[in-house]
């Protein structure tokens, strides 16, 4: 029979696997390592009382390290390790191992570019957090000084760009811390925690806080440059695995001095063989030092000078400068981007001079170089306008003026490759030619020369339509070609607004032209009004009468007694007015008509315009002037009153006006 892991296999187990048949048996394990796990501490061999029960011995460790009175069996070590670097080793060598002896591989082990040991623990004496109800059940401690460390020590190892795939795992012995852990590190990474654990934090009620947690993470995947999952565990089930980084969070930290889980040397034994490359340590020293193997590795730390109150952070490029980092926020106070203070010495690819500030070598060579790039394009003398990192266009765009081209037109401006190929360039200058069928004037670009005869001549056709409208649509939509002759003229319907003027009203038709059709009733409102009120009907409808009393009235004839709509009885008052004006000079008008301006007073008028003739027509009440100038003297020199009904009807009246020093003549025919 061959048993594998004994050391974890409770002692009854194995002994019932070894019937009376089994010849051979081979069991294989290291009894240094962490032993059978017993729920109840009262019955494992640490307790005062459970020492008759031992539990958590295995029937391996019985035999290896026997009690007193019992005889020791016979036993092979494998005495070469080939996982730790030499320094990371001597901790265990010095305690557990006296025999154990390094492979040669191991010295090829590269260190951190940043960091200035590859073992370090990082002593503090910040104290664990207050315990919560919850947490005083279950045993389980948080540090969040440690968390906050982690993170920020980690961030500063994945800036490095060294690790691949599963080279960093932090580990803690309290299931709290790793969930405090967990979540911190979740908004940055991928976490991937051991199905065991996630069973224990269930158990002890810890799980995340929602859903959403876990959805954000799925989401967020791969941030970092590892592109993978970064692991966090519990010592206890990271037993059998190992990383090229390990970062262990110690979390005891009391006035106590108690170390309690980290006790026992199997566990210490475990939490301190993980890593291959590079080890860090972030606990309380003062506190492990209660346990007699902590003491040991300490003593070693301290002769190596690989503990202290600050970690030791290097410039990759400057390793005689030292950064000391004793909290979190030091990393991005002091090495937010693994660098120092210094200008940056090495060249980039382009072997232009790096103008940042000192940084590691991942991320020079992504550095970005904006100098201009010094390329000279084919074909002409001028440099490429892209940044240096930018690949160069195929084709020269700088822009030149004034170029000729080949139809002799000046092209004001124009890319350099372009100009190059002048041929090609289409000439959108306008150009005004004669269309050779509808012999309309257009301009159209000088490109488009050679295609004159298929060119689609939008210019108004304007030809008279049947309506006596000119057509309002394009040539093109009225003239059908064929072999670029023009076959046949088709018009659409007319769509100008008839204007016909209305004979009862001085409106216009407004409507689309109907051709012969007559015209619709004019829509308008009328315009008819007294003094007293207007029609508020339209000219389509009939008026209605105004009832009220005529508001004409004369000094010299009296008040008409009439009603507003009926024809005066009283005759217009033709007696000169008695007004004077502010030259004082009598008014030249007539009695209840709009006094003359003094710029129109026969005595003091200009002689310009008492030479003027003023001939005007009255037909059908509406006067038609000359002149303007002459209008407005009209206007003021004699006012004729449009009456509202006569009985008599006025056919024409002509006024032959002629003013010198006073009005000589003036006849009346009718």
């Amino acid at each position: 029979m061959m048993c594998e892991e004994t050391d974890e296999i409770l002692e009854t187990h194995t002994l019932i696997a070894l019937l009376p048949s089994v010849e051979h048996a081979i069991l294989i394990e290291n009894h240094e390592q962490l032993q059978p796990q017993i729920n109840n501490y009262e019955l494992q061999h640490d307790h005062l009382r459970g020492g008759k029960f031992s539990l958590n011995i295995s029937l391996f460790e019985r035999l290896v390290k026997p009690q007193l009175g019992y005889s020791k069996i016979s036993f092979s070590s494998l005495k070469m390790q080939r996982r730790m670097h030499s320094s990371i080793a001597e901790l265990v060598r010095t305690t557990l191992y006296s025999e154990l002896q390094d492979y040669a591989s191991i010295l090829d082990y590269f260190e951190v570019d940043e960091l200035r040991k590859r073992l370090f623990w990082l002593n503090h004496q910040e104290k664990k957090d207050s315990s919560s109800s919850a947490q005083m059940i279950s045993f389980s401690k948080t540090n969040s000084f440690e968390v906050e460390m982690i993170v920020a020590l980690i961030s500063h190892l994945v800036r490095q760009e060294t690790y691949e795939k599963d080279d960093i795992a932090v580990l803690t012995s309290y299931l709290k811390q790793l969930q405090k852990i967990k979540q911190r590190l979740r908004s940055s990474f991928e976490i991937v925690v051991d199905d065991r654990d996630l069973q224990d934090l269930k158990t002890l009620g810890l799980k995340d806080d929602s859903s959403k947690a876990t959805t954000e993470s799925e989401v967020n995947m791969q941030k970092t440059i590892l592109l993978n999952a970064l692991r966090v565990a519990t010592v206890d089930n990271f037993q059998r695995k190992e990383a090229k980084v390990i970062v262990i969070s110690l979390v005891r930290s009391n006035d106590e001095r108690k170390c309690e889980f980290l006790k026992t040397s199997n566990r210490i034994n475990v939490l301190l063989s993980r890593a291959r490359h590079d080890m860090y340590i972030i606990g309380n020293a003062q506190i492990a030092s209660s346990v007699s193997m902590w003491t040991n590795v300490i003593f070693i730390l301290e002769r190596d000078k690989n503990i202290g109150q600050t970690l030791t952070l290097c410039c990759s490029r400057h390793k005689e400068i030292s950064i000391e980092v004793s909290k979190a926020d030091d990393f991005s106070l002091l090495s937010s981007k693994g660098d120092c203070d210094k200008k940056c010495t090495s060249r980039l690819r382009c072997e232009h001079a790096c103008i940042n500030k000192c940084h590691a070598d991942s991320l020079h060579n992504v550095v970005r170089c904006l100098e201009r790039c010094q390329r000279i394009k084919r074909g002409c003398e001028h440099s490429c306008l892209r940044s240096c990192e930018d690949s160069c266009k195929a084709k020269c765009s700088v822009q030149i003026s004034n170029i000729v081209l080949p139809c002799e037109h000046i092209r004001k401006w124009l890319k350099c490759h372009k100009a190059q190929a002048s041929k090609t360039v289409s000439c959108r200058i306008k150009v005004e030619i004669v269309m050779p069928n509808c012999k309309h004037r257009v301009k159209i670009r000088c490109c488009d020369l050679s295609l004159q005869n298929d060119y689609s001549c939008s210019v108004m056709c304007e030809v008279a339509l049947v309506c006596e409208h000119d057509c309002k649509h394009a040539c093109k939509d009225c003239n059908s070609k064929v072999d670029d002759q023009i076959f046949q003229r088709v018009h659409d319907v007319c769509k100008t607004q008839c204007s016909r003027s209305y004979t009862t009203c001085s409106h216009a038709c407004l409507s689309t032209c109907h051709d012969d059709d007559s015209c619709s009733l004019c829509n308008e409102s009328c315009e008819v009004r007294c003094s007293h009120s207007r029609c508020s009907k339209k000219y389509q409808e009939h008026c209605m009468p105004c009832v009220e009393d005529c508001s004409w009235s004369c000094s010299h004839r009296g008040k008409c007694q009439m009603s507003c709509a009926m024809p005066c009885n009283l005759l217009p008052c033709s007696k000169r007015c008695s007004k004077i004006l502010s030259c004082d000079h009598r008014c030249s008008s007539v009695c209840e008509k709009v006094c003359s301006d003094v710029q129109h007073c026969q005595k003091c008028v200009d002689t310009s315009i008492k030479k003027m003739m003023i001939i005007t027509s009255w037909d059908s009440a509406m006067l038609r002037l000359i002149s303007t100038k002459a209008l407005a003297l009209y206007h003021h020199v004699i006012t004729f009153s449009l009456w509202k009904a006569w009985t008599i009807t006025w056919v024409s009246w002509i006024i032959i006006l002629s003013l010198t020093n006073q009005m000589t003549q003036a006849r009346l025919w009718g």
